[in-house]
């Protein structure tokens, strides 16, 4: 028979873990259910109760909190001699680190969640690490590592008809592929992962949110090439499928907006440029996202530079380069780097040392 309060605490932990719900519902909700779980034994179920909230903390960037819950998960984990729950744990740190750009610790705590998993022979789990694994990989540039890993993810997924998993992985491919300057693979990659997310029967808000994105990817491999019209297509399109795109995901948003301004600026089509740079901008400043802004200030920079004027280029440029250090985002930096001589010819040589 199932106890109120049991009943309630599942409640209160699929609400606390609802990306849908505002931050600040998941924040009262959360606690509620920690006092609650505090009170039980430790057995498999409150084990992952644990896990749930320390992903729900995590959602929330409470790293006082998440890191007090996972080191609470791990330990009771060990005791219990329950790996896979252990292994969830060193996952989650794992991400943790993933967003907090700790990109050394990251790939770690995935390596760890990855031997545990292998002792229980949870393949599917095995299949997201590695995803988690090429994602890390990615970010540090190491794009024939990431390309391992994201095949080993999907020779794995095919057989089990994964089709989010395969989905994801097929992106990380396409994005490997672009960064590589082998825009036709990359193109292929990008069209086998529509294929997998349009099969996906289940889960729509997943889809909903991953179409945008797909559309940005594709623009992007057309942006690199020099093929801004089609670029544009695909950025409006990630603009457009989804009208709550905006309120619920801002700073895709002004990436996606930022990306079709500079590609409309790469043929000469400034008409309302400006606003939606400015518009783009507002939105990273109001998540507070310093990548977001060193983003939004080298597509000023680049705009300025456009209209001759320099005074408003430089400064642009060096707020870009300072919110890249803000962020510790090493490729950002180097774009405003490699900026920054092309305006400043004067002082050239100090932007270079």
């Amino acid at each position: 028979v199932i106890q109120p309060s049991t009943d309630s605490l599942q409640i209160w932990v699929d609400q606390g873990t609802d990306r849908n719900l505002p931050k600040e519902v998941r924040a009262q909700i959360l606690p509620k259910a920690y006092d609650e779980i505090q009170k039980r034994n430790n057995d498999s179920l409150t084990r992952h109760y644990f896990t749930e909230l320390s992903l729900g903390y995590n959602r929330l960037d409470d790293s006082l909190m998440f890191r007090k819950i996972n080191d609470q998960t791990r330990e009771l984990s060990k005791i219990a001699k329950d790996t896979l729950s252990e292994a969830l744990a060193e996952w989650d740190l794992g991400s943790h680190f993933r967003t907090n750009s700790v990109m050394d610790s990251a790939f770690l705590q995935y390596k760890k969640a990855h031997d545990l998993l292998q002792k229980v022979d949870s393949t599917s789990h095995i299949a997201r690490v590695l995803y988690n694994i090429a994602l890390v990989q990615m970010a540090v540039e190491d794009y024939t590592a990431a390309e391992t890993s994201a095949v080993k993810a999907i020779e794995i997924m095919k057989p089990l008809e994964k089709f989010r998993s395969l989905y994801l992985n097929y992106n990380v491919l396409g994005s490997v592929a672009k960064e590589l300057n082998e825009y036709d693979r990359a193109l292929e990659y990008f069209k086998t992962a529509n294929d997998y997310l349009i099969k996906l029967k289940s889960n729509e808000g997943f889809k909903t949110r991953q179409f945008p994105a797909l559309q940005n990817n594709i623009g992007n491999v057309y942006k690199d090439q020099g093929d801004y019209e089609n670029a544009i297509k695909y950025y409006n399109n990630a603009l457009q499928i989804d009208d709550s795109l905006l309120y619920k995901r801002p700073t895709r948003y002004a990436q996606y907006l930022i990306n079709l301004s500079v590609s409309r600026l790469s043929i000469g089509d400034t008409l309302g440029l400006k606003k939606d740079l400015k518009v783009a901008k507002q939105l990273y400043k109001d998540q507070g996202d310093a990548e977001g802004l060193s983003f939004a200030h080298y597509a000023f920079a680049e705009y300025f530079l456009t209209l001759k004027d320099t005074v408003q280029a430089l400064h642009s440029a060096q707020l870009a380069k300072k919110f890249a250090e803000q962020s510790t985002n090493n490729k950002r930096l180097l774009a405003s780097l490699r900026l920054l001589p092309s305006i400043d010819l004067k002082n050239s040589i100090v932007h270079t040392e």
